[in-house]
Order: C-alpha cells, then structure tokens, then sequence
C-alpha cells in the first residue's frame, strides 16, 4: 500500500546569444570559464540555506493531518492547480480537482489508514521550486503497521505560499524501475542528434541509449569562431537509492560534474555542479523543456564560477538534426563475386 492510497580561462565567455547554448551542454555545470588566473585563488563563498525549509515541513504537516482525518478537499488544496499524482498502478492523475477527486472516492470506500511521515532531504532548484524525498508509513486504524516506503515530491512556492506540484512514492517508482528503461524513459524524447548553430560557431549534441538502456549518452562538440573545438560526454542515469535522474559529464578541457534531475510539469530541473579543469568550483540550475518532438529550449540560471555570480543565460532554442536524405548515404559496397572457375571460399573449411 502507498501514499497515494486512500483506503488500504582558455574559453570565453559566450557572447554570441546563438551559442549560449554551448555554456549549458558543456557540463549542465556550465558555467563559461573565468579570465581571471586569480579567480582560482579566491576563497569560496559559502552559499546560504534558501528560504522555505520551515514552510515546506509545514505544508508536508498539513498534508499528513489531511490524509489522515480523509480531508480530500483539504488535502486538494495543498496541490497546484496544474498539479501530478502518480497513484500505485503508475497512472498519472493530473489537476487539484482530479486530485480532489480521487481522493474523495479513495476516502469513500473506507475504513481510512493513518500515514506518518519524515523529511530525509529538501533540494531546492531554485528559490521558488524544491525537491523533497523521504520515508512515510501507513497503519490500520489500530495502529498496526501496514506498509512502508519512500516518496517523493516536488513543492513549488505560489505567491507566499507553498504547494505540491508532483508527488509520488516508491511503489509506483518500483513498477516503473521494472521495466526496461525505468524512470529514464520520461527522457526518451532526448534521443537522437540536435544542433544549435549561428554565426559565431556549431553545438551538436547526440543523445543514445546504452548499456540495455539503463543509461542514456550525450556526446556533444562544440565549435567557435577563433577558439578551439571541445567535446564531451554525458551519462544519464537513474540512482534507485536516492530516487532521481542523475547525470555525470566529462569534457575534453578536464571539467567534469554532476547533476541532479527533477520534472516539474514538462519541463526539466537539473541542478548541476561541478570543478572545471583548472580547479574552481561550478554550480548552475539549468530548465530543459520540450517545445515539441523536433526542439527544446533551454535556460540556465543561478550560474557560479568560483566566488564569481554569472548572468544567466536566457531561453535557447535547440532543434532536431534531421537524418541525411538516402542520397547522402554511403551505398553499400558491391557484393564480391568468385573469378570464374574458381569456388567460393568455405567459412567452415578447415
């Protein structure tokens, strides 16, 4: 039974908005490299505890307290409007009303459970928008102990309050890690070549399935006018213990990281950071999301280098490389045929 049962440098910086692009595939660390040599001397500048833990513990309180005396309608409240229940059977339902819905006919078949709860960890991914994985627990009426697991949940800050935007828990995750791809597969749209080109240079990123599609790949390059070319590679991969899409990179100019992925509606959150090659410390919060099946767009923000505050880099848009027109194919080569008089040469001839 789950939470969602009722009843039981040597780089510039970029200045050409065309290849903004570059300062997001190198890494999601990216963050473009200082050209100050004393930057790396700098002592680093401790980032403060964002705002909003307190309030997130209370929504989660008033969730909990809602579940528990069957509230659908307050426990509805607690939820965006646009909102995302994964229930036990991997269905999404979607909407506060919906939401409202499903609990109320959950509620309605009763007796209830209790739930009781504990916060293990709160990301935030921006000021406004934090991840929050723990433990949760469901009893009888009784008090005897029913089922157990983990959820996870995403909070978003409306105006002065906070409220759920996606929330799930590990029974559903354990379905979906089950089949082959796993939570991996909301990222298949990724798959294949993109290209962002203007008149200052070329970013061309391929995205591929490996390893029995337990990872997805990037490998990307990057091309500007007067500065050397760069690549890299990024795997994308699901950590069962944590409960996340995370993410490494490693590039050509010894920068490498990790990231850290979070769906919010149909968009992306990665929080990234990492240490460049020449030794400073990255962080960044990069957005990627779907226009359509032929381009995404892309934007970075809450960019450090360093001790360094970067701008943020606006919306970028990416689109889809089409595959080259038969034409352009390589042919395959001519089959070769045996000289006359002669046999075919035996594959299993001693």
């Amino acid at each position: 039974m789950s939470i969602t049962l009722g009843p039981q440098s040597s780089v510039s910086r970029w200045v050409s908005p065309s290849l903004m692009f570059a300062g997001i595939v190198i890494g999601w660390v990216a963050v473009s490299r200082a050209t100050s040599p004393q930057d790396g001397q700098k002592a680093q500048v401790a980032t403060p505890t964002p705002p909003g833990q307190v309030e997130i513990r209370d929504l989660l309180k008033a969730v909990i307290n809602a579940y528990n005396q069957a509230d659908a309608k307050g426990l509805a409240a607690r939820f965006t409007d646009d909102a995302e229940l994964f229930d036990p059977d991997g269905e999404i339902v979607r909407g506060r009303d919906a939401i409202g819905q499903y609990y109320a006919e959950a509620f309605g078949k009763g007796p209830t459970c209790k739930i009781s709860g504990e916060i293990e960890a709160v990301h935030f991914l921006s000021p406004d928008v934090a991840s929050v994985v723990g433990r949760f627990q469901l009893q009888d009426e009784g008090g005897t102990a029913l089922s157990s697991g983990r959820y996870g949940l995403i909070a978003v800050r409306k105006g002065d309050q906070w409220r759920l935007a996606e929330l799930r828990d590990d029974a559903s995750a354990t379905r979906e890690t089950s089949d082959q791809g796993g939570p991996l597969r909301d990222l298949e749209w990724l798959v294949g070549d993109w290209v962002d080109e203007g008149e200052d240079g070329k970013v061309a990123s391929t995205v591929r399935w490996e390893e029995g599609q337990k990872f997805l790949v990037r490998k990307y390059s990057v091309q500007i006018a007067g500065e050397p070319g760069r690549s890299g590679t990024q795997w994308i991969g699901w950590d069962p213990q944590a409960k996340q899409i995370r993410s490494w990179v490693f590039d050509s100019e010894g920068d490498f990281g990790q990231g850290q992925w979070t769906r919010s509606g149909n968009a992306w959150i990665v929080k990234a950071s990492g240490i460049t090659g020449d030794g400073l410390t990255t962080s960044s919060t990069q957005v990627i999301e779907p226009i359509n099946k032929d381009s995404l767009k892309l934007r970075s923000t809450d960019r450090i280098l360093g001790t360094e505050r970067l701008p943020d880099i606006e919306e970028v848009v990416m689109v889809r490389k089409p595959p080259p027109p038969a034409s352009d194919r390589p042919a395959p080569p001519p089959e070769r045929k045996p000289a006359s008089g002669t046999s075919a040469p035996k594959r299993d001839r001693p």
